[in-house]
């Protein structure tokens, strides 16, 4: 199963949080690589993110780790 969008909670920021519009690429599952991203919704602790191509197995009560180019900016608890 494919997903377009990927929601995190519980979000932790290792420095400056993301805001709704940037760019930034996200993990979602061990080992698979990071897709693309835009940050589409914020609120508190959570957010939405629309992904640039579909990514499998989008498992809520999984982590999802967001990168900014090549750096771990924060992450959450897939919801």
């Amino acid at each position: 199963l494919e997903g377009h969008t990927v929601g995190l909670e519980e979000v932790n920021w290792l420095g400056e949080p993301l805001g709704v519009g940037d760019a930034c690429a996200v993990q979602v599952r061990y080992r698979s690589r990071a897709v693309p991203a835009r940050v589409t919704m914020m609120d508190g602790s959570r957010l939405e993110l629309t992904l640039e191509e579909p990514a499998r197995a989008i498992t809520p009560g999984q982590s999802g780790v967001l990168y900014v180019e090549d750096r771990v900016a924060g992450g959450g608890v897939i919801c």
